[in-house]
């Protein structure tokens, strides 16, 4: 978090660093060998990760840029899922029928960013 001054006083807001740093946190988590050391198995992925935004949001919820640092956050999750899913899938993930894409947990793909 970071104190920004405006015309009006000042911001609570997330910074730039601390969203890098938790962006490099999910970079970490997006290869099935490091999640598997983790003890991550596939159909736990989509919980682990939802727990951790949660503790994200949880964490920086009275931050100004919030809306924006919840939108961030998403997007950076929903990429260190699809990286895993592509490594465990391959092209096959592109070509899954939107039933297969459910039964796997990735439905979220279907819907647009």
């Amino acid at each position: 978090m970071e104190i920004t001054p405006t015309p009006n006083g000042y911001r609570l807001c997330v910074s730039a660093e601390t969203i890098d740093k938790i962006h490099l946190k999910f970079a970490k988590l997006s290869f099935v060998a490091a999640l598997v050391e983790k003890g991550i198995q596939l159909t736990t992925l989509g919980s682990f990760l939802t727990s951790t935004l949660w503790g994200y949001r949880n964490a920086y919820d009275a931050a100004h840029n919030f809306s924006e640092f919840e939108d961030k956050l998403t997007q950076i999750s929903q990429a260190t899922k699809r990286t895993v899913l592509m490594e465990v899938f391959g092209d096959k993930l592109e070509t899954m029928t939107p039933s297969q894409l459910k039964f796997v947990g990735a439905d979220w793909i279907l819907r647009p960013d």
